[in-house]
């Protein structure tokens, strides 16, 4: 994940909240705070990171809309779905000054950053001990979404690639039961 700051957040949350099937032109974007030459750098980034998608819409005016990568990047900066309404207004209401930048980007710059499966999973393991691959997974499920449709097989092949090798992260401690090796060297290379 790309780091944002709270403009290039601010750029994104209007392409989301907005109500045009259509797309947005430029001057939709546009806010009292924001140059054109700064508005126009942070939508072609968003664009190069693959966030919003550019076309050339009548008059040759580009036509700007939010992929399904730039709504990952919303939901891991902090905005959760049910809240979206009263972001929303705040946002469409709300004209940033300088101080309240700072203190938006310093608050994004403090939330949790997204999580891998593996990383999860070292992180139940650890606390709880030695676990069943499915109630691992429904322990990460609670704290990760996943497209994918056996999220249980994906857990279950992290943890058999990690019993491989001569220096494995996971040990088997029982049928699809696994557990952190205690001797597992971060440093060293495993199979």
């Amino acid at each position: 994940m790309r780091r944002l700051t709270a403009l290039d957040a601010k750029v994104l949350s209007r392409a989301f909240f907005s109500s045009k099937e259509g797309g947005l032109r430029f001057r939709d974007f546009k806010t009292p705070e924001t140059s054109d030459k700064v508005l126009v750098d942070i939508l072609n980034k968003m664009v190069s990171f693959g966030y919003l998608t550019k076309t050339i819409g009548q008059g040759r005016r580009p036509i700007y809309k939010l992929t399904e990568n730039g709504r990952t990047a919303l939901n891991s900066i902090g905005f959760q779905l049910i809240e979206f309404e009263d972001v929303k207004r705040d946002i469409e209401n709300l004209a940033l000054e300088k101080e309240d930048l700072i203190e938006l980007e310093r608050q994004l710059d403090q939330l949790p950053t997204v999580r891998t499966f593996r990383q999860l999973i070292d992180e139940l393991l650890a606390k709880n001990g030695p676990m069943h691959y499915k109630q691992l997974t429904q322990e990460i499920l609670k704290v990760k979404q996943t497209k994918g449709k056996t999220p249980d097989q994906t857990v279950l092949a992290i943890l058999e690639r990690g019993t491989r090798g001569q220096n494995p992260r996971y040990v088997r401690v029982g049928p699809d039961i696994y557990g952190l090796n205690p001797s597992y060297q971060p440093n060293t290379k495993s199979a």
